[in-house]
């Protein structure tokens, strides 16, 4: 809620620095509309500065006029985003590795782990990154983690990439 106070409020004064922070805001989800891997926190990451700002100015103008009107909602609003916070803790630290492990790519230490103990059986092995996530590049973590050297890796030709997968 204190975002578009803050927008109100700066729109209100229509200074540059509005406008420059506006320009800023919108121009700054480009860089994450133009990939092929969405959403995409990191691209989106500009946006973070001019969020801030006009969040900024908005609790600012709230808390200005709660406390005008009532002690009681001025530490109700203070002691709110604390609950934010503490959830936040929480999630943190308890359920976000459960939850996000695979996105982090956590699961390839014991598949390459199994691939090296059954490597003899099996002429070629195929990878289907989409199975597993949109972020996947499995060849990475067999190199590292089956410790293949990468001159002959490269020698070899490397991977390629097709419409099934890396193989």
């Amino acid at each position: 809620i204190s975002i578009p106070i803050g927008l109100v409020v700066l729109a209100g004064k229509k200074s540059k620095q509005f406008k420059l922070l506006l320009f800023w805001l919108l121009i700054a989800p480009l860089p994450a509309a133009f990939t092929f891997l969405t959403p995409s926190i990191v691209r989106s990451m500009f946006m973070v500065v001019p969020l801030v700002i006009f969040s900024a100015v908005g609790m600012n103008e709230l808390s200005g006029v709660v406390l005008k009107k009532s002690r009681i909602m001025a530490v109700i609003l203070l002691i709110l985003p604390s609950f934010a916070v503490i959830s936040f803790i929480h999630n943190y630290f308890n359920h976000y590795s459960e939850e996000s492990g695979m996105y982090w790519d956590l699961s390839y230490k014991e598949l390459f782990d199994y691939v090296g103990q059954v490597e003899g059986k099996y002429e070629k092995v195929v990878f289907f990154p989409k199975a597993v996530s949109d972020f996947s590049i499995p060849h990475v973590f067999l190199l590292y983690y089956l410790k293949y050297p990468s001159k002959e890796y490269l020698w070899e030709g490397g991977s390629r990439v097709c419409d099934f997968g890396h193989t």
